[in-house]
């Protein structure tokens, strides 16, 4: 908890600075580029450093959930939004559907969207500038869950690491299919999350062709 409040705060100034350098539009475009690369860069450092504690919390059954009913379209249509604004999906086409319209889902709202972003982060690194990616809502009518899918035409996941890429720090070694920030923490990070609150994650893919992550 010490290492992380440590790192928070350096990283503060950073996010401090860069703001206000992004806020400066007589700059020329290709440092304005830059400094949006710099900014992405240390948004994702402050969720790897989020994750670490986080994940501690949890382990220690430390963290606390804040459950609130709200419209699960319009929570994923928000965030999907947020998502594109920020530039974090770059070229590729970013499609959300709903096939749930009007569903009330019970959830921590800053938890979903967690995941929700940790594994549109996986997808948009092993899809190409050209690809697209989708998130589709639907709900399971036999226990009443929401069910969301992530879903890519990248790289996909080779066979051999099917039954291993929700293990805690792993990685792959030869490639860097399957984590979300690099530590091998973020797919481990999203299933904790999802089975201390009742639910539960699962995926397809096939090498080559793209992965679907499920969560529910």
């Amino acid at each position: 908890h010490m290492i992380v409040h440590d790192l928070k705060n350096p990283l503060g100034v950073l996010l401090l600075s860069l703001g206000i350098l992004q806020s400066r539009t007589h700059l020329p475009e290709p440092q304005q580029r830059l400094n949006r690369q710099g900014v992405r860069a240390a948004h994702d450092m402050k969720r790897m450093i989020e994750n670490l504690l986080d994940i501690a919390k949890m382990e220690e059954d430390k963290l606390s959930l804040h459950r609130t009913v709200t419209a699960a379209g319009q929570f994923i249509e928000a965030l999907i939004t947020r998502i594109r604004e920020s530039g974090m999906i770059e070229e590729r086409t970013l499609i959300f559907i709903n096939d749930a319209p009007g569903v009330q889902i019970s959830i921590d709202e800053d938890l979903v969207r967690r995941v929700i972003i940790n594994l549109l982060t996986n997808a948009v690194k092993h899809t190409p500038s050209t690809g697209y990616i989708v998130v589709r809502l639907d709900i399971n009518a036999s226990n009443q869950m929401a069910k969301i899918a992530v879903i890519d035409n990248g790289s996909g996941i080779a066979p051999e690491y099917h039954d291993k890429i929700f293990e805690k720090f792993f990685r792959a070694s030869n490639i860097i299919k399957i984590v979300t920030d690099g530590t091998g923490l973020g797919l481990y990070l999203i299933k904790v999350i999802l089975e201390s609150s009742g639910g539960k994650i699962w995926f397809e893919s096939e090498y080559g062709k793209g992965s679907i992550f499920y969560f529910a």
